[in-house]
């Protein structure tokens, strides 16, 4: 029965809601979530009743192999829980959120996911996934070293509607990877956190501007992105996509204004960066020595590695304040959804996933994100293939700001690529692209009723 409802309730609006943006009413969102509190109970007395318990954990495709490993150290200290990965092939988080909507509509029902900010508001507020609050009280004593550890700002983003609905287990934010090689050749000192938007642009303009105008070498290169560009730029600027409740857009606001106008000008004002459709990959100019600037996560430090790119030619440091020191962050988690039949099981193995012992000694091994536990964070951050300053990664949290990601965000973060887009191919003037894209995201933010 419970699997019946919750098939109407996608059906009816999460198909939409995930990726245009048509999001449930409040009043819908709480009563699924008592749906889901039930389906804890039966979940759990099912789960105490038999032997071995199957759960299906679900995630990004391309990350299947990471999550089929973290399964095999998960289930060879749990023999009565089998974890099953499910990879979905997805190029967003918009994306990932349609798929498991669709499959959960269909009959196809996980227990549990890997999700980011960008998606845990969104099943939240649907009530797909369920607060955690219960298993949190019941196991405190057992979790008291890993919460502990875990900074009390990467708590605040899993929470919606004075909820907890996930543990977090990873997360990343954006800083700017620097070329040693490049500054070197051009006698540049290394940055140092503090530096200012004026600091940044001169780097830049000595960088390109001794190419005999062929621009062999950009100093930044970025890409049409919602993380890893326009919200990072903006934040710095004193803006964001919405306001502090998520509620309305603040596209127009001139912070915010100032923010997107900065990456314009970046191309055609200031010369130091390609069009974001010249058809060239920021990594791959990086590795070729040929750009002196990057804005990425923790993630690329993985990809230089796998790139060969010696870790001394690189560095990484804060974005460069323009009017606020602050950055942008989206946190990881694994949220239990609320048709689950085996929702003890699943709980077990969220909490080995943001376990203290199990990232101090498993999630420190690669570079792809920072781990939630902080002194898994500074294992990773001593490790010979970091950079000399990846302290920064983790420090970043102090003064992070979530990431934008509300129910509608799949329909929030179509529109502004759109219109930034648009804006950077001089179709429209940058002004003219961020007010059409508030109208029509706050249209959509008003089908919340």
């Amino acid at each position: 029965m419970l699997k019946q409802k919750m098939a109407l309730l996608l059906a009816a609006a999460m198909l939409a809601g995930a990726v245009s943006g048509c999001s449930n009413s409040q009043q819908g969102g709480e009563v699924s979530a008592d749906s889901g509190a039930s389906a804890q109970s039966e979940g759990s007395s099912q789960a105490e009743n038999q032997e071995h318990v199957t759960i299906k954990f679900v995630g990004y495709a391309n990350s299947a192999a990471g999550f089929e490993a973290r399964a095999e150290e998960f289930m060879s200290q749990r023999s009565d829980i089998k974890v099953e990965v499910q990879g979905i092939p997805a190029n967003s988080w918009g994306e990932l959120m349609q798929a498991i909507s669709v499959n959960i509509a269909g009959g196809d029902v996980p227990d549990i996911a890997d999700i980011a900010s960008e998606g845990q508001r969104s099943f939240a507020a649907s009530g797909i996934i369920i607060p955690i609050d219960e298993y949190l009280e019941r196991d405190k004593e057992e979790m008291k070293e890993t919460l502990d550890e875990i900074d009390p700002a990467l708590m605040e983003t899993m929470k919606y509607d004075g909820k907890t609905y996930c543990l977090p287990t990873v997360w990343n934010n954006i800083l700017l990877y620097y070329n040693k090689n490049v500054l070197e050749r051009f006698n540049i000192p290394e940055p140092e956190s503090g530096w200012t938007i004026d600091d940044f642009i001169e780097i830049c303009q000595t960088v390109t501007s001794e190419n005999d105008g062929t621009n062999d070498v950009y100093g930044y290169a970025f890409g049409n992105a919602y993380f890893n560009t326009i919200v990072p730029w903006m934040i710095v600027s004193g803006g964001n996509v919405l306001n502090d409740d998520w509620t309305e857009s603040r596209l127009t606001d001139p912070d915010t204004l100032a923010g997107v106008q900065l990456l314009y000008d970046f191309v055609y004002k200031y010369n130091i960066s390609p069009k974001i459709d010249a058809g060239v990959a920021d990594l791959d100019l990086f590795v070729q020595d040929k750009l002196a600037f990057m804005s990425a996560g923790m993630w690329q430090v993985n990809a230089l590695k796998n790139a060969d790119f010696p870790v001394d030619d690189y560095d990484v440091v804060d974005l460069p304040i323009v009017k606020e020191d602050k950055a942008v962050i989206g946190v990881g988690g694994a949220p239990i959804f609320a048709a689950s039949e085996h929702q003890d099981a699943a709980w077990e193995f969220a909490k080995f996933l943001s376990s203290k012992d199990f990232q101090d000694t498993f999630i420190v091994e690669d570079g792809w994100s920072i781990p939630a536990v902080k002194s898994a964070a500074d294992t990773l951050a001593a490790k010979d293939f970091a950079p000399a300053h990846a302290d920064l990664f983790y420090a970043s949290a102090q003064k992070g700001v979530m990431v934008p990601a509300p129910q509608e965000y799949g329909a929030i973060e179509s529109v502004l690529l759109r219109e930034f887009g648009a804006a950077m191919a001089n179709m429209k003037t940058m002004e003219e692209a961020m007010a059409a894209a508030e109208e029509e995201i706050n249209a959509e933010i008003a089908k919340r009723g």
